[in-house]
């Protein structure tokens, strides 16, 4: 059984068996070689640059109108609104559009406009979905996503499940490899260490929040509830928005505190929604 915990986000350690594992052992396992586990030691701290890469995928999202997207059929909803698979005319593009939900209160406007500005304030990363653009004048606003073919990891972890090479922890059995396992873990990790480095807490952090790509990378996504928490380092929530009770560190629950440590928290819950193929904590 494998693990993975944190030091601040940026400095990774793989465990096997309660024991830590050395760093060549832990690329051993991200490459599949898991034959052998025996010579777990505590692994040297690995500086920060070696652990992410920032990469630029697009360049900064532009303010459109509904006239620029064309819609073409809904893939999904949540509690702001709906996401539809879209072309972006201006690139004839695959994009995925969140569009605000028409019975809308002021507290749902308020955190969608939130999620618009929290990712034009974040700078771009291969493991955060890319905001292509938005728009927050018409009677609905949207904001243009790049689209991921594999849909969110939740999902993609069920569907896994009828498949026979994986042996999880509810007894099933799924296509994915110990390999694949970790390489979810980590680029849900580095996403979040990226949005940590700029000092926002994510507040949500899911598997129905990570999507994945048609090659298999996980990117973080959902900033609906997302907090800049530059000065503080914390935040004290007086909000109505509905909360992930189930992912949510305990501070967060009793006192409603929240701090990069609560985003800590849940990447655990995720790590425990990755390895049982997305059951429900």
């Amino acid at each position: 059984m494998f693990g993975i915990f944190e030091d601040d986000w940026c400095h990774l350690r793989f465990t096997c068996q309660g024991k830590i594992l050395r760093q060549a052992d832990a690329e051993d396992v991200i490459n599949g070689n898991t034959d052998d586990y025996h010579t777990c030691e505590v692994p040297e701290r690995v500086e920060e640059n070696q652990r992410y890469t920032h990469i630029a995928l697009n360049e900064s999202a532009q303010e459109l109108n509904l006239n620029d997207i064309e819609l073409l059929q809904n893939i999904g909803h949540g509690h702001f609104g709906e996401v539809f698979k879209a072309i972006l005319k201006t690139t004839n593009a695959a994009v995925a559009v969140k569009l605000l939900k028409e019975q809308y209160t002021e507290v749902d406007k308020r955190d969608f406009f939130r999620e618009i500005d929290t990712m034009q304030l974040v700078p771009q990363h291969e493991n955060v979905v890319v905001m292509l653009g938005f728009c927050k004048s018409a009677a609905r606003a949207f904001l243009v996503l790049e689209y991921l073919g594999n849909g969110n990891l939740k999902t993609y972890l069920h569907k896994s499940r009828s498949h026979n090479t994986y042996s999880n922890l509810h007894g099933g059995s799924s296509k994915l490899t110990s390999q694949n396992i970790l390489s979810y873990a980590l680029d849900s990790a580095k996403g979040m260490a990226h949005i940590s480095r700029y000092k926002f807490l994510h507040r949500d952090l899911a598997a129905r929040n990570i999507l994945v790509s048609d090659t298999m990378v996980c990117k973080v996504s959902d900033f609906g509830l997302a907090r800049d928490v530059i000065d503080s380092r914390e935040y004290l929530s007086r909000m109505e928005s509905p909360l992930p009770i189930r992912w949510m560190a305990p501070e967060s629950i009793s006192a409603s505190v929240y701090t990069t440590k609560s985003d800590v928290w849940s990447f655990g819950v995720l790590l425990w929604e990755i390895v049982t193929l997305g059951a429900t904590p």
